[in-house]
């Protein structure tokens, strides 16, 4: 009885910490990204990375897996160590959630365009564009 409680238990809490990612709207996925954009914290923004992510820097564009994904954002926030960063629009087209923002670092000014695909339960970040202004 008590093995049956304690997988159930386990069940539950790692079904609850898979939907704080996978439950999320594109909107709130967004946000999160913004967060983590002024955190500089890349745990937090690849969290809500696809298994595949575009990535384009300075008209440089490039598909890493998630954990190469991961070192370019690692170097580019330790290059450009994070201050603000707004969402200055937002849209929606075709299934896929958007949003342009304006990332201010204290060696730069960039402008951050952000994709989410939009599935049903699950929204994920597939590409990131910045552009220094």
């Amino acid at each position: 009885m008590k093995f049956s409680f304690t997988i159930a238990l386990l069940l539950f809490f790692s079904l609850v910490g898979w939907s704080t990612v996978y439950g999320q709207s594109a909107t709130e996925v967004i946000d999160e990204v913004g967060e983590s954009f002024i955190d500089g914290s890349v745990e937090r923004l690849i969290k809500y990375f696809d298994e595949r992510v575009e990535i384009t820097m300075w008209g440089r564009r490039q598909e890493y897996s998630k954990a190469q994904a991961q070192y370019v954002m690692t170097q580019f926030f330790q290059d450009y160590p994070s201050g603000s960063f707004g969402i200055l629009h937002r849209g929606t087209a075709d299934g896929v959630a958007y949003a342009l923002g304006e990332l201010r670092s204290s060696t730069g000014t960039f402008e951050v365009n952000i994709f989410v695909k939009m599935d049903p339960g699950s929204s994920r970040v597939t590409e990131l564009r910045f552009d220094e202004r």
